[in-house]
């Protein structure tokens, strides 16, 4: 299925449209950003209990900790993510190129240029 416009109204409709799909896009990419600081922030004081073979007792807390996998992260993690790839996918999507036309090597377009 292609796009094609073709009265004035359709193109502007098209660029209004690609402005608010990259607006979101900008958008959707940013709350990313302030949604992994607020999570470091939240899960960077929690300890973890670390118990080793002989019996001792380790307590972690704070930049030591590593990331671990917390659904209540991860998962909306992940769909933020999804969301995003489809936002980039549909502003980004390239022009329908018909390989048939084009020259077989890059020396004929440099020749067909000169």
């Amino acid at each position: 299925m292609q796009w094609t416009p073709s009265t004035p109204g359709q193109y502007a409709g098209t660029w209004i449209f690609l402005l608010v799909l990259g607006i979101i896009a900008r958008a959707l990419t940013s709350g990313k950003v302030l949604l992994e600081e607020y999570w470091h922030k939240k899960f960077s004081s929690v300890s973890v209990v670390i118990h080793e073979k002989d019996g001792t007792v380790q307590t972690l807390r704070g930049p030591k900790v590593a990331n671990c996998w917390r659904t209540s992260v991860d998962l909306p993690r992940a769909g933020l993510q999804l969301v995003t790839a489809g936002v980039y996918y549909l502003l980004y999507q390239p022009p329908h190129i018909n390989w048939h036309t084009l020259p077989l090597c890059a020396d004929s377009l440099l020749i067909g240029y000169l």
